[in-house]
């Protein structure tokens, strides 16, 4: 192949009642088939796609509480450990979804602000900011597929910073959140 797809994986923001868990799952649902179909559509056409990146640009889950946002409390519909939990199995919903479409798949992704742990009620992480539950799923997710043969053409890529770097069919390209 001489062409990489490109995933992403941002703002869930899973368990905030904004816009809903139910009509997130859906919505992301839709845009898994989509891009299977865009794939598709794309091998048709001549395009020659071997390779599949999904990219975290964070913001998976919702850390934030009420000294952040005074109105928190009342917009969540999932508890932290549901939304871990529902994140992981989004991740590997995600992975599974593109193992038939691709020799080699890369999972990413980078921290960001919502999935910052230990943060204190002044704004303050206790710990450090790269201490974060959005690399932390990555990290869960490539234990669990270092556990099983099906996920062999599955590396996991993650950054020791809150940019990361991959190489894309020799070129290198740089996220953050």
């Amino acid at each position: 192949g001489d062409t990489a797809f490109i995933f992403t994986l941002a703002d869930w923001q899973l368990g905030k009642a904004d816009y809903g868990v139910e009509n997130t799952l859906e919505r992301y649902e839709v845009a898994l088939q989509e891009a299977v179909k865009q794939i598709k559509a794309l091998r048709k056409a001549g395009t020659a796609i071997d390779e599949v990146f999904l990219l975290g640009l964070g913001d998976l889950t919702e850390n934030c509480d009420q000294s952040f946002y005074s109105s928190m409390p009342f917009n969540l519909e999932l508890n932290l450990s549901q939304q871990y939990r529902l994140a992981r199995q989004m991740i590997m919903k995600t992975v599974d979804t593109f193992l038939p479409y691709a020799n080699k798949i890369v999972l990413s992704g980078v921290p960001a602000n919502h999935g910052e742990m230990a943060r204190s009620g002044k704004g303050q992480v206790v710990t450090s900011r790269l201490d974060n539950s959005d690399t932390m799923h990555l990290e869960i997710c490539q234990e669990i597929m270092e556990q099983n043969p099906r996920y062999d053409k599955v590396t996991v890529s993650i950054p020791e910073g809150f940019h990361h770097t991959v190489d894309i069919k020799g070129l290198t390209v740089g996220f953050t959140h």
